[in-house]
């Protein structure tokens, strides 16, 4: 299994990460249940697979939970647990949720049924909280040890600066990845933010890297699952484990406001879930 690191962050990424979907109400009953998950679970370890990617709001909280037992009944050091914060997952919620309040909730309730999180990722942008209480939040779950580090999802290149540039000037931690979904039929990425990323030596984490819309029918490799066009998403947190290209090339040392400043500090592409946004 090949490993990278990204930069000076301490994590560490391989071939792949198994992750889950379903935050939609009309999305849960559909995918695969606990016990199933479970197993798909066992297979992506023994795969080599060493991340697990979830979010708080997949599958009503039942994607963590059952993350948390399989790390429970069998505790694996060196698995990196993902998960997100943002999505839709109390009563009268009506868009992301990134407030101070939110997230310290919210990530409470994530190490409750995981019983840790290396990687809190903010799930999108939310436009009505100011980035400062955002980062701020993050800043205090990692300056306590409760997160080892944070990332952002589904930002463009602005916002990402913006988001650089904010935790530059308070003083905070910056993030240490995007997730953003990257396949040959969505490749908007690369024109500008990979090399954003590169340059900043930030990971990149892919999602949908292999999108249902490329496979006619459901199949399975050892190390690839597809999924058909038409197949419902799962709701218990558990899908198929993808691989991909595992490297973005190192970028060159570069001078900027942020203090990235030196010699070169890689930016990787990593292979990512072989999830969909839900």
């Amino acid at each position: 299994m090949r490993t990278v690191s990204w930069g000076d962050t301490g994590f560490v990424y391989g071939a792949g990460s198994i992750g889950g979907i379903g935050g939609a109400a009309a999305t849960r009953g559909l995918g695969l249940d606990s016990t199933a998950g479970l197993r798909r679970l066992d297979e992506a370890y023994e795969l080599g697979i060493r991340v697990v990617d979830t979010a708080d709001s997949y599958g009503g909280g039942e994607s963590e939970r059952t993350v948390g037992r399989w790390l429970a009944a069998e505790p694996r050091a060196d698995v990196v647990v993902v998960t997100k914060v943002g999505g839709l997952v109390r009563p009268g919620q009506t868009g992301v949720d990134l407030s101070g309040p939110h997230v310290a909730r919210q990530l409470a309730e994530s190490v409750r049924r995981l019983g840790r999180v290396d990687l809190y990722l903010s799930h999108a942008p939310d436009p009505r909280t100011p980035l400062e209480e955002t980062l701020t939040a993050f800043a205090a779950a990692q300056e306590a040890g409760v997160i080892r580090g944070y990332g952002v999802c589904n930002v463009d290149a602005a916002l990402l600066e913006t988001i650089l540039d904010t935790a530059a000037a308070r003083g905070l931690p910056r993030p240490v990845c995007v997730q953003n979904g990257l396949s040959l039929l969505a490749r908007g990425d690369e024109a500008d933010l990979l090399p954003l990323v590169a340059a900043e030596g930030l990971g990149y984490l892919a999602f949908s890297p292999s999108p249902a819309a490329c496979s006619p029918t459901a199949t399975s490799t050892s190390r690839h699952r597809h999924r058909a066009a038409a197949s419902p998403p799962p709701a218990s947190g558990t899908t198929e484990a993808a691989t991909r290209r595992t490297t973005w090339p190192a970028s060159p040392g570069c001078a900027t406001s942020r203090g990235t400043t030196g010699s070169a500090r890689p930016g990787w592409l990593s292979p990512g879930c072989g999830h969909c946004r839900g």
